[in-house]
């Protein structure tokens, strides 16, 4: 099966045809010198200008592996991973995140997690860090349903910034939308909340998963995404992803050092909204190609191939 060319250079053959006609044309108007110096200009000609269009074909080449390298950077995807593996491992990763929430809530109700909790609050809980974890009290508040609803006209207002605005919309809507599975999640499981040691503060409702853990990483998840593919700075992005995950990975550490939370409720809460942003990603990859155009020119100085003729 005959490989299929790529536009541009088609055009550009089609281009160093025509020009090879003109120049040959003109060749035989002027046979000075007897035929065998006419036959002579004709190969210079057309070794001439099949070299340019070969110089042309090179350069178009060169110029396209730049932009599919500029466009597997904006994707996050390596390079050396094959197509069938980057279209088939996010349904993969959300049916994997899926079903660890399910077996930590069948855990939890089958009191099957109770060594694993216990051993994760002494740690958070022993007095050598106690001191160190001080604020998280008023970190544990940046999950918090107005946080949260903040997070969420952020991110609406960062989704209209670097367009197109409907994918800061579906953002805002995912964050509700968590908000509201996460409350039925609660009372499906019903799990009551930590009695292993007294609650630095008081909290109602069930446990399992938890609220702040999975709020917090789909709001500042999702926030994350717009950032990487605004026009930012690539350092400047990847710092405010780092702080963001930081943030979540915080958010959640207090809920435990808190008392208001076992360590499996967040671990769901994690897990679960790992899963909600991996598929907002996915659903909204195409956000924006404006980084990817300005990512093409990465030597400037590089000569650009000829536009093709439109004779």
């Amino acid at each position: 099966m005959r490989a299929k060319r790529h536009p541009q250079l088609a055009a550009q053959e089609r281009s160093g045809e025509i020009i090879v006609d003109v120049l040959l044309l003109r060749v035989a108007e002027q046979p000075e010198g007897g035929a065998e110096a006419h036959q002579e200009k004709k190969r210079n000609v057309t070794v001439g200008v099949r070299g340019e269009t070969l110089a042309n074909d090179r350069r178009s080449l060169a110029e396209h592996r730049r932009m599919v390298v500029a466009l597997g950077r904006l994707n996050w995807m390596p390079r050396s991973i094959p197509m069938t593996t980057i279209r088939t491992w996010p349904p993969l990763v959300v049916l994997v995140g899926m079903a660890t929430v399910v077996l930590l809530a069948m855990g939890v109700s089958n009191d099957l997690t109770d060594s694993f909790d216990q051993f994760v609050i002494e740690i958070v809980r022993a007095d050598a860090v106690r001191t160190f974890l001080l604020p998280l009290r008023w970190v544990s508040e940046l999950g918090s349903t107005g946080a949260v609803i903040l997070v969420a006209i952020i991110t609406f207002l960062v989704g209209m910034v670097i367009g197109p605005w409907r994918h800061g919309l579906i953002g805002a809507l995912t964050i509700g939308l968590a908000s509201v599975v996460n409350q039925a999640v609660k009372a499906f499981v019903a799990r009551e909340r930590p009695d292993l040691l007294e609650p630095i503060v008081v909290e109602h409702g069930f446990s399992f998963p938890s609220g702040h853990a999975a709020l917090g990483m789909v709001a500042y998840g999702v926030l994350g995404v717009l950032i990487m593919r605004s026009r930012l700075p690539l350092a400047v992005r990847r710092g405010i992803v780092v702080v963001l995950g930081v943030l979540i990975l915080l958010i959640g550490v207090s809920r435990i050092w808190l008392g208001v939370h076992y360590p499996t409720d967040v671990l769901a809460g994690w897990t679960a909204g790992a899963v909600v942003v991996l598929v907002y990603a996915r659903l909204t990859r195409g956000v924006s190609l404006e980084p990817a155009e300005t990512a093409v020119d990465v030597d400037p100085a590089t000569r650009r191939s000829d536009p093709p003729a439109t004779g």
